[in-house]
């Protein structure tokens, strides 16, 4: 651990050599399959490898927990929150996510409906459903203090060539404007 912050680096794939990888699954199938393979470095002990069980999107990613100690780890959209230093995992998110993005200190996840946020003390906010099936273009305002995207909605205006609506959401409320089911 340097700074506070838990070490890990992603792998591309389950080391040839070495201890066999620690496996994890949300819903404990799959643990002997190759999934997304993360090594982590524990403040004391040696260095362990996990292999995480995809959810339903191909979205992967590995973040330090805004905690300062664990790591979440997004399998193929399934969120796993890890503890470097007990070698599990602590907790399991959604199995969807498409998107992550870190704005100060909170972590900023969203699957195809909705967005929520991750905070040292855990969820801050999540919003109801913004998009019918999908949320594209999504952008943290320059300022900050909102993430702007398009909302799928094939039933807003029927007459309507775009099936997109904008919607906004508020960075540290997690308030809608806009999507699907909101006007902006």
């Amino acid at each position: 651990m340097i700074s506070g912050v838990p070490q890990f680096e992603v792998l591309p794939g389950l080391p040839p050599y070495g201890p066999l990888a620690q496996p994890f699954s949300a819903s404990g199938q799959g643990t002997q399959c190759e999934g997304f393979v993360v090594r982590f470095f524990p403040i004391e002990g040696d260095p362990w490898v996990g292999n995480f069980q995809p959810g339903l999107t191909s979205f992967r990613t590995a973040e330090a927990h805004p905690d300062g100690r664990r790591v979440i780890v997004i399998s193929g959209g399934q969120g796993y929150v890890v503890d470097p230093n007990d070698r599990k995992a602590v907790d399991y998110l959604e199995a969807w996510y498409v998107y992550a993005v870190r704005v100060g200190e909170l972590l900023i996840l969203a699957t195809p409906v909705d967005l929520e946020a991750i905070g040292p003390e855990g969820r801050r906010w999540k919003t109801p459903e913004i998009s019918v099936d999908g949320l594209v273009e999504l952008k943290v305002k320059a300022d900050h203090q909102a993430i702007t995207g398009l909302a799928y909605s094939p039933v807003v205006d029927i007459d309507a060539d775009d099936d997109w609506v904008e919607f906004e959401v508020e960075i540290q409320s997690g308030a809608v404007k806009g999507g699907a089911f909101g006007a902006l």
